[in-house]
């Protein structure tokens, strides 16, 4: 559970129960949260409780953007809250676009949105396809499935432990190999650590968290300060930060990686809030050892519109004198096409027409069309090179082909 706070007087916490159940505590003036979260505030016991809201009870829930705070009355006189901004992100609902056909066929459904998951359920569980454009094969029944619009909440950058070496000697003894515990509250990539020696020569530096992951990195270093890149991914956990004893010896015959670590001007935890804490070294308090000035990111977070249904109709063709268009009866040419195209169907009635992108996006769009033999002429040379759906209904029944722009 993220724990969001702010202090005058009283606290004001806020309890932060994501989607995707992530856990973890934080002291921050202000938070990001995606469409469908929910923030719970809570006071301590008082005698009374007056919230921004109108709210008078010791916990209330919170779903939309606003600024959050209050007023706790004590037992000797009222205190206010710092105010808590919560900001929640609701990308754009998804538009969706339905096809009509006969048993055995396939439709092409569309949607519109920066990143398209199409679900087979309204629940949004079973991902069946990604993309703007989703074919489904061989329908026998009508099938209605849900696109999700999904947008990133980029992360953001952090620094931790110290910057340099502090006390008056550089150097553990030789038979320490020291490390670093730490603890990862929230997904992160760290970026990068620093390290100093005089001593030229390999280390490999390794992660793990005592249990199921191990990450190691060798690096040749020359004298002096060396600012490695590591890049890793870490998820939620507890671990340790230390140098490879093997290669220590034999590169150097001692246990220790002879870089440099510090022991005075200490003070653990060297916190990110709600992101990684530095908790201690693996020989104490006294030591800070060897990885200085941890840069740090937090990772991406995609938050999702509401599902926007999106219906593959199949018509079982059981009405009489209303035959429709078929594919046999839809012809494209040329296809492909540098410029024009005539769009030819080979039924009787009025028909309508729409060609979009392989985003959704209309490019051209017109209804009750009467065809005469020679079919309907459609300029193109203004579009872009690439696939576009060329979508007729009539009567309703409709048929969607892709044709090449060059």
């Amino acid at each position: 559970m993220r724990v969001l706070s702010s202090t005058a007087g009283r606290c004001l916490t806020a309890a932060i129960r994501s989607l995707r159940a992530r856990t973890h505590e934080s002291t921050v003036e202000n938070e990001q949260l995606c469409n469908g979260e929910e923030a719970l505030l809570s006071l301590p016991a008082a005698a009374g409780y007056q919230w921004s809201t109108g709210e008078t009870t010791q916990t209330i829930q919170a779903t939309s953007t606003g600024d959050y705070y209050a007023s706790v009355q004590g037992y000797c006189k009222s205190q206010s809250s710092d105010t808590l901004h919560l900001e929640f992100f609701v990308p754009e609902y998804p538009l969706t676009t339905q096809d009509t056909i006969l048993p055995g066929e396939s439709a092409i459904l569309t949607a519109t949105g920066d990143s398209i998951v199409w679900y087979s359920d309204p629940g949004g569980i079973n991902i069946i396809g990604t993309g703007n454009t989703i074919q489904l094969d061989n329908l026998t029944d009508t099938t209605t499935i849900y696109a999700q619009n999904l947008k990133p909440i980029e992360g953001q950058d952090f620094q931790a432990g110290p910057i340099s070496h502090q006390g008056l000697t550089k150097y553990n003894a030789a038979f320490v190999n020291g490390g670093q515990l730490f603890e990862v509250m929230e997904p992160i990539i760290l970026r990068q650590v620093t390290v100093f020696t005089d001593s030229v020569g390999t280390r490999s530096i390794d992660i793990n968290n005592g249990i199921n992951f191990f990450y190691e990195y060798q690096v040749d270093l020359a004298a002096g300060m060396t600012v490695i890149d590591l890049n890793i991914a870490l998820e939620p956990g507890a671990y340790t930060m230390t140098t490879n004893q093997d290669i220590n010896n034999q590169v150097f015959g001692n246990n220790s990686p002879y870089l440099w670590r510090s022991s005075e001007g200490i003070l653990y935890p060297y916190e990110i809030p709600g992101v990684m804490s530095i908790t201690n070294s693996t020989y104490g308090e006294d030591f800070f050892y060897y990885f200085y000035d941890w840069k740090v990111s937090t990772a991406d977070k995609y938050c999702g519109s509401d599902l926007a249904p999106a219906t593959a109709l199949v018509d079982m063709g059981t009405g009489i004198g209303d035959p429709g268009i078929t594919e046999e009866d839809l012809l494209l040419s040329p296809n492909p096409t540098d410029g024009t195209c005539r769009v030819i169907v080979r039924t009787e009635g009025r028909v309508n027409i729409q060609i979009s992108n392989m985003d959704g996006v209309s490019m051209f769009s017109k209804e009750g069309i009467l065809m005469d033999p020679d079919g309907y002429l459609i300029d193109m040379s203004s579009y872009p090179q690439g696939i576009y759906l060329v979508r007729t209904e009539q009567q309703g029944k409709s048929v969607t082909r892709k044709i090449v722009r060059l």
